[in-house]
């Protein structure tokens, strides 16, 4: 018996068999280790991919989620499943000067996509480690990667595609802010013209607030009123519609008054918009008319787009109920107004009261166009985007601008922001 507790034979086997779970539980945990590294390095591709995919279909909001969910799931990691869904995918109003983010409205339409990608019990798509199928004491494991995407214009440092552009190439005060009026802006404001003066203000309460504000020539000044403050811009400023072709007239016939449900067409001589109206869908055609537009109208239509020629004006009396939207596809996909490029030193004026809603572009490339009226900071005036020769807001009224260009005419590129 004495020899037998001597002998040492045998001993290591006997070590290995006491070491060999702990050796296996640690090569199980690496393993695992680096199923979910991979995991969620792939989650934050995926999250990436959707963001950055989606963000260039805004405005419009539905394909920006179908692209998302697709191109999220499409960069998922294999045998994943769905990493994201349609619920996974939220437009937001991306501020890049606070880095911060919430929710789009109304008032504030979309101009960044956040995707989030996850493997977890909601999705039925847990990460199960080789440690916790064979060992049975730990896992499944959930993860999950988030990821903002936003358009940027090119050489602007990321601040946010331009919804808001003054093309006049050499005046001054091309763009300015005058009395009270208060401008928000959920993207950037550029200014083509080389003067150094050329966006500007007027008065201690105007306001003016954007992801960025910038002009072709360093300014000379700070005017007040502006955030953040004016800077030149990084890359050179175009318009950027400018390859869409202008429509062309057809079958002509006098405007007279129009009320109740209207067709689209082309309108000559003196027009007036009284009572309800109801635009079809389709590109309404002035040639040479006078158009003007009554205090006690209502007009509303959708897929719509005003064109005026060189030689036709646009007068809006009071205060009417105006809400118009753009098509969302097509040769003039977006635009909700758009005065002749031959117009050159023409003036419109838009009224800013709290029922006006535009949803698209103000494209008046050689008219010089002033924004007024009575919307207030709490019921703004709500508009798309505007591009114009010289762009002017006045009075005490507030105004909205935040739905950016159709990606295929933005000319910038989308970035991540987070």
């Amino acid at each position: 018996m004495r020899g037998f507790w001597r002998d040492e034979e045998g001993g290591i086997t006997l070590l290995s068999a006491l070491t060999m779970p702990v050796m296996l539980g640690v090569g199980a945990f690496a393993v695992d280790l680096g199923v979910l590294r991979y995991n969620a390095m792939r989650l934050q591709i995926a999250a990436d991919a959707g963001a950055v995919a989606g963000v260039r279909q805004l405005p419009d909001t539905a394909k920006a989620t179908q692209t998302a969910v697709s191109l999220a799931n499409l960069n998922a990691p294999p045998n994943a499943g769905q990493v994201t869904l349609a619920s996974d995918v939220e437009l937001v109003v991306y501020d890049a000067s606070t880095k911060t983010y919430r929710t789009a409205d109304a008032n504030a339409p979309a101009n960044a996509v956040r995707v989030t990608a996850s493997r977890d019990e909601a999705h039925q798509n847990r990460v199960l480690g080789f440690f916790s199928r064979f060992a049975g004491s730990a896992g499944p494991f959930s993860l999950s990667a988030h990821s903002i995407a936003i358009m940027a214009t090119d050489g602007d440092g990321g601040a946010g595609t331009a919804c808001l552009y003054a093309l006049d190439p050499t005046n001054s005060d091309t763009l300015t802010i005058v009395g009270s009026t208060t401008v928000k802006l959920n993207c950037a404001a550029r200014a083509k013209s080389s003067a150094a003066t050329a966006i500007s203000s007027n008065g201690n309460a105007a306001q003016m607030t954007a992801t960025s504000i910038c002009q072709t020539t360093s300014p000379s000044q700070s005017p007040r009123g502006y955030s953040p403050a004016i800077t030149k811009c990084g890359s050179p400023t175009a318009d950027p519609l400018a390859n869409v072709a202008e429509p062309t007239p057809v079958n002509c016939k006098a405007g007279g008054t129009l009320n109740g449900t209207v067709t689209a067409g082309c309108f000559t001589g003196a027009t007036t918009f009284r009572g309800s109206v109801t635009l079809a869908a389709g590109t309404y055609y002035f040639k040479g008319a006078s158009i003007k537009i009554n205090s006690n109208s209502t007009i509303s239509g959708s897929g719509v787009t005003l064109f005026l020629d060189a030689t036709s004006s646009l007068d809006i009396v009071g205060t009417p109920s105006i809400s118009l939207t753009a098509p969302n596809n097509g040769a003039l996909q977006g635009v909700v107004l758009f005065q002749s490029r031959s117009a050159t030193g023409a003036s419109l004026s838009i009224s800013g009261n709290s029922t006006v809603f535009l949803d698209g572009i103000l494209y008046a490339p050689a008219t010089s166009v002033t924004f007024t009226g009575n919307g207030t900071t709490t019921n703004p005036a709500r508009f798309g985007s505007v591009i114009a020769s010289q762009v002017h807001f006045t009075g005490n009224s507030a105004f909205t601008f935040g739905s950016t260009l159709p990606s295929a005419t933005s000319g910038g590129h989308s970035v991540l922001v987070n």
